[in-house]
């Protein structure tokens, strides 16, 4: 239990009289938090005052417990009282600063409010001089009083129970019934008159300032009253999950609204985070084109998710991609365990510096693109494709000594050819015919051959457009033509 000790009372100049409006002035220590009350404690509680009276000459103070004559009825007001001091009489004269000691029996229940709140006590001092006379004149010429509020309530979460688990994102409700008491509503401003609500952290040592509120509160502070036995609490995304405690507390001249001599109640709140099923950003490495032949199955690295606190699912895998985690095949909505080991594969092009680009994506988290290019085309072997110049190799001459074949020589090579004659309206182009090899810029290594059968006195015109092994045909003439054509390499 707690002890506390108030500043020194000093009497003010108040008449002691009923007809004086500003008789026994309480003694205020705290604006904020208690406006009309001197303090708050709790049931069990010790508290002492020193009274002086600063009147001239005067060297004593008394304690007034009933005595209507000397500003009305205080009977009600002042249970119990101080040092059990109920008699009026010479015996009430003290010294100046000496002090008066109540501890609050931790058993009882002070239900009056003929004179003010339930568990609610006021103690009344007088000093001389005495003015004589009686009436509205006549009574002790310096008062003042402190009063004090036994604070009670209790905090718990939905049925009672004193812990709960709340994921970060999301409130809970937190109950008093009909737990709290001693509060003076009179004075029912922001801050003045209530319990306070803290959250901690679980050593109950650091207050969290950031990520919580209120519905009833101010900031991070939550309010209860008797008219606000229920609150809300809300606890943001950012808030750290871990075991937190969360505290009622009265106002303690002590320690303040969350210092340990307030404490009256805690209750145990753990803050999880939402589960993440979506791993870091992950990728795979792209293999080298030197290496890939055409038409080849190849599987990507192993790379292993990080950042998933759950399994998660196959939410998009490429067209012509497989894929598997910890070994086991995957397709989409699959299953995929936590922080699983992936391995994409695939089938190359069969086409030379061709490409294939694949992702797959778990949850919300897509790859990086895997992509797949096959080598270059190496030639053609003994007799095709360009050759170099040189002073080495074979030399072919005829009898006339004409050079027939040499390094230094092109043969010519078949490519693709139609397998008929296509025919074309004027001005329109066939599209997309094969050519493996061919690009927009090779037309010195690969050339297409066009033949138009049956024409001898009717020369038509063509554009061919060269693409990556493709290239298209247009007829710039100003008639229909019937061609056979053929790609080469020379």
């Amino acid at each position: 239990m707690t002890t506390y000790t108030i500043p020194t009372l000093q009497l003010s100049a108040q008449l002691a009289n009923s007809s004086n409006a500003g008789r026994y002035p309480v003694k205020i220590l705290n604006t904020q938090y208690t406006p009309s009350n001197t303090m708050y404690m709790k049931h069990g509680d010790t508290v002492s005052v020193a009274v002086n009276n600063p009147a001239s000459g005067q060297t004593q103070y008394k304690y007034i417990y009933s005595v209507n004559s000397q500003g009305g009825n205080v009977t009600a007001q002042s249970y119990p009282t101080p040092d059990n001091l109920n008699a009026y009489g010479s015996s009430q004269f003290y010294n100046n600063n000496t002090s008066r000691t109540l501890t609050w029996p931790a058993s009882l229940v002070d239900s009056n409010t003929t004179y003010g709140p339930k568990d609610d006590t006021q103690w009344p001092f007088v000093g001389d001089p005495f003015i004589s006379g009686g009436g509205t004149t006549g009574g002790y010429s310096y008062s003042g009083k402190v009063r004090i509020g036994i604070a009670t309530g209790v905090i718990y979460f939905s049925g009672g129970a004193s812990s709960a688990t709340i994921q970060r994102g999301n409130s809970i409700f937190i109950y008093s019934g009909g737990s709290i008491g001693g509060l003076h509503p009179s004075a029912n401003s922001s801050w003045a008159d209530k319990l306070y609500l803290s959250v901690m952290t679980s050593t109950g040592t650091n207050e969290i300032s950031s990520g919580i509120s209120w519905n009833t509160g101010s900031q991070w502070i939550g309010f209860m009253s008797p008219n606000m036995a229920t609150v809300q609490l809300s606890v943001a995304s950012t808030v750290a999950p871990g075991t937190y405690k969360i505290h009622l507390n009265h106002y303690s001249i002590n320690s303040g609204r969350s210092g340990v001599d307030g404490r009256m109640s805690t209750i145990t709140l753990t803050v999880t985070a939402p589960s993440n099923p979506n791993p870091n950003a992950f990728s795979f490495t792209n293999p080298t084109a030197s290496t890939v032949t055409r038409t080849s199955t190849l599987n990507s690295n192993s790379v292993t998710l990080a950042g998933m606190d759950t399994s998660s699912s196959v939410t998009q895998l490429t067209s012509g991609f497989t894929a598997t985690a910890n070994g086991s095949a995957i397709s989409l909505n699959s299953a995929v365990p936590q922080n699983a080991a992936i391995v994409l594969s695939t089938t190359s092009s069969g086409t030379y510096g061709a490409s294939v680009a694949g992702t797959i994506r778990i949850g919300t988290t897509t790859s990086g693109t895997w992509t797949v290019t096959t080598q270059a085309d190496p030639g053609t072997g003994p007799g095709g494709g360009s050759a170099a110049s040189g002073d080495y190799g074979i030399e072919v001459r005829n009898a006339s000594g004409v050079v027939t074949f040499s390094p230094s020589r092109r043969a010519l090579n078949f490519i693709n050819a139609s397998t008929g004659p296509i025919t074309i309206n004027a001005g329109a182009t066939v599209y997309n015919l094969p050519a493996e090899g061919m690009t927009p810029n090779n037309a010195t290594d690969i050339a297409v051959l066009i033949d138009t059968p049956g024409l001898s006195t009717f020369f038509p015109e063509f554009t061919v457009g060269r693409g990556t092994n493709i290239f298209s045909i247009t007829n710039t003439s100003g008639s229909q033509v019937s061609l056979n054509w053929m790609v080469v390499r020379y």
